[in-house]
Parts: C-alpha cells; sequence; structure tokens
C-alpha cells in the first residue's frame, strides 16, 4: 500500500471512529443536555394555565423525543438532533368540542420562537412573542462537554 492509500484508510478508519462516538456517547449526551436546558429555559421560565405538560411523558423532558443521526461527509462528521415533540393530542377536543388550542404538529419551533400558541384563553398567548429557546444552550454545551469524550475515546482506539 502506497502513502496515499494509507492515509485514505487511516482518515476513514478515523471517520469511522468518530461516528461511532458520535452516535453513543456524544448522542447521549446531547439528548440528557437538551432536557436540562428544556428545564431550565422552559419549564422554569413559564408555569401553563390552558393545558397540564407532560414532562418526560411525550413533552420537551422527554428524552425519548429527541432523535439524533449521524451523516459522514468527506472529511467530516455531522451530528444531528430532531425534536419529535408534538402537541398534545388530548387536547385535541373537548368532549365533543374541538380545543381552541391545541397544536397538532411540533411545539418546539412554537417555543423556541415565542410565537404560534393557539390557547387564546392562557398567559401565554397573551405574553406573545414570549420565546424560550433552549436548543442552543444545550448545542454550546454539548460541544463543549464532547471533546474531551471524543478525544479520550479515540486515543482508547488507537488514534
Amino acid at each position: 500500500m502506497n502513502v496515499l492509500e494509507e492515509y485514505k484508510k487511516y482518515k476513514k478508519d478515523l471517520l469511522d471512529a468518530t461516528q461511532g462516538i458520535l452516535e453513543t456517547a456524544v448522542a447521549d449526551l446531547m439528548r440528557k443536555n437538551v432536557v436540562e436546558s428544556a428545564q431550565v429555559n422552559v419549564y422554569d421560565k413559564y408555569e401553563p394555565t390552558e393545558y397540564q405538560r407532560r414532562g418526560d411523558d411525550g413533552g420537551v423532558l422527554d428524552e425519548d423525543c429527541y432523535r439524533t443521526s449521524t451523516e459522514q461527509g468527506y472529511d467530516e462528521v455531522t451530528l444531528r438532533l430532531d425534536a419529535l415533540n408534538y402537541g398534545n393530542s388530548r387536547y385535541s377536543s373537548w368532549g365533543d368540542h374541538p380545543s381552541q388550542g391545541w397544536d397538532p404538529g411540533k411545539i418546539t419551533n412554537i417555543i423556541e420562537s415565542g410565537r404560534g400558541y393557539h390557547w387564546t384563553g392562557s398567559k401565554i398567548y397573551q405574553m406573545q412573542p414570549y420565546p424560550r429557546p433552549f436548543l442552543e444552550f444545550a448545542l454550546h454545551r454539548t460541544t463543549a462537554e464532547a471533546e474531551p469524550i471524543l478525544i479520550k475515546a479515540l486515543k482508547n482506539a488507537g488514534f
């Protein structure tokens, strides 16, 4: 094998190892940081007046509602987080009458931007826009905490 082939193999092995670490340890860390940030930057900032939060049962504190995936590029690996928190379907109707505030779509953008609340009788509806960003805080924290994890794991793998 010539030097160029050795380099290409080393690079591919390094990217594969990095992807594996991101898919496991760093993805778990990211979900944990998102949930902690949601507690501080969302739940602790406002108490709902028209609905009950789901917390860790389908709400923004539920780690299972955040799907992570990785994508390997030419010389990088990207870790992606998708928030799968949808409006609470238990509010889709009140008996035979549709709820005036239920949002069937993803709620993360509404929380982050502070716009899009439909609970017309709620305090937060009157306060719009009332942004409570939490994902960016989690991203910055994860980035800082992931570097030593990645370095240690790559060293342990022989890189």
